[in-house]
């Protein structure tokens, strides 16, 4: 029996109706549970596909790599204002990162006037962030 170590998904489900869609997801999302050692690398243009099937992601914008990570680090911690935007609604604020604590993700930032901590990854103290806050 043939066992790849890839399959290659280029958008399989762009030309299916809503309803039949959503039962190919459940399908692949099966597939990866049921065959760990299967890397699939699945390319789509719907970011709920995406969100829902993938443990890593990578996404470009204007043909480049412009962020890639594990899912949900990217979703709750997006690297880039295209990131955020582009993976589901965000509320994007200025910030200035105050104090950081090492090895903790914990940012003082300093938000419209007021002053808190939140956990961010990669802030670097009195440089200007986007805080993301999702609905």
């Amino acid at each position: 029996a043939v066992r790849p170590k890839v399959l290659l998904l280029d958008e399989p489900l762009s030309a299916l109706d809503a309803q039949i869609r959503h039962s190919m997801v459940e399908e692949i999302a099966r597939l990866h549970r049921e065959l760990p050692d299967l890397t699939i690398l699945y390319v789509t243009h719907d970011q709920g596909e995406a969100l829902t099937l993938a443990d890593k992601i990578g996404i470009m914008r204007d043909g480049h790599l412009c962020a890639h990570g594990e899912t949900r680090a990217l979703y709750h911690h997006p690297t880039n204002r295209f990131t955020a935007e582009f993976l589901g609604r965000a509320n994007l604020l200025p910030a200035t990162a105050l104090e950081t604590t090492t090895g903790q993700g914990m940012t003082t930032v300093s938000c419209a006037g007021k002053v808190f901590g939140c956990f961010t990854y990669g802030a670097q103290r009195g440089f200007d962030e986007l805080l993301c806050i999702r609905p």
